[in-house]
């Protein structure tokens, strides 16, 4: 009798499957031990970065060497390759002016106030503020709502943790054009002087920041920032500037700083230095 034909598939193609499964085991464990022998203090610094807060952290092992894949620059400053310690936003933990403007912009960001509170600086030694009047007054009224208050309570923390290295705060309450005569019968002068002095009221008898160190004025309607003729305008118009100055030491220096402060084409567009700086004279 013949032999059966050797049917024709019959082959070793099932070692081909065989060897990748191999493979894949011999790279699991591999990855497994890899994974074992990874810095716990490495690990953990990693960790905190990616479940910490919302801003961007830079991790740095602080046991490795200058030479060792870091990039230039000295642990804990600011420069090249390397970021300060993130602002916490606690007023108890603000210690310098230097740290005024990151406190004060951290807060407007992290209650989403920016489209009323407007944080600006001039070098390292002017912080402006710019508050518009709908989030501190109701129309036409020179008391404080209670919203405002809670703004000023952090403001007023701030600036009493550094207190002794402001020369001072000026706050200018500004009012809009409404192009009425004879029909709007409320005072811009008066309107505008009230709202600031119970801005520095507030700092005065609820945050207890040093009252000589406080300027309020009154502006009125004279200042515009915007086009007067349109709503939009006005409501930009109605507003509470505040211009921190650092102590320098000097007031010569001090007033140096805010030469361009008054000159109506820079902000926070007031008027009059002298009187600022020597209101006894």
């Amino acid at each position: 009798m013949a032999k059966k034909p050797r049917e024709e598939g019959a082959s070793n193609e099932w070692m081909n499957t065989y060897s990748d499964l191999v493979t894949l085991l011999m790279c699991f464990f591999v990855l497994l031990f890899s994974m074992s022998s990874v810095d716990a203090e490495k690990w953990e610094l990693l960790v905190e970065a990616l479940a910490g807060s919302d801003e961007t952290k830079l991790v740095v092992d602080p046991s490795a060497n200058p030479g060792d894949d870091m990039p230039p620059g000295n642990p804990g400053q600011g420069g090249e390759g390397l970021t300060v310690a993130p602002v916490s936003g606690d007023p108890k933990d603000l210690q310098d002016f230097d740290e005024l403007f990151d406190f004060l912009q951290k807060y407007v960001e992290e209650k989403g106030l920016s489209e009323s509170i407007e944080v600006m600086k001039s070098g390292d030694n002017v912080v402006y503020i710019r508050f518009r009047n709908s989030i501190f007054f109701q129309p036409d009224k020179g008391n404080l709502l209670n919203e405002a208050k809670e703004i000023l309570n952090y403001l007023g923390e701030c600036l009493v943790a550094v207190e002794d290295q402001i020369y001072v705060v000026s706050i200018n309450g500004h009012t809009a054009d409404v192009q009425t005569p004879g029909v709007y019968v409320v005072s811009d002068w008066l309107l505008s002087g009230e709202r600031a002095s119970q801005v520095a009221k507030y700092l005065d008898e609820e945050m207890h920041f040093t009252p000589s160190k406080l300027r309020p004025m009154g502006y009125g309607k004279n200042f515009p920032i915007a086009d007067n003729t349109t709503p939009e305008g006005r409501e930009q118009n109605r507003r509470v500037d505040m211009t921190i100055v650092r102590d320098t030491g000097s007031t010569g220096d001090v007033e140096q700083q805010l030469a361009s402060l008054f000159d109506p084409a820079q902000f926070p567009k007031t008027g009059g230095a002298t009187d600022l700086f020597s209101p006894e004279a």
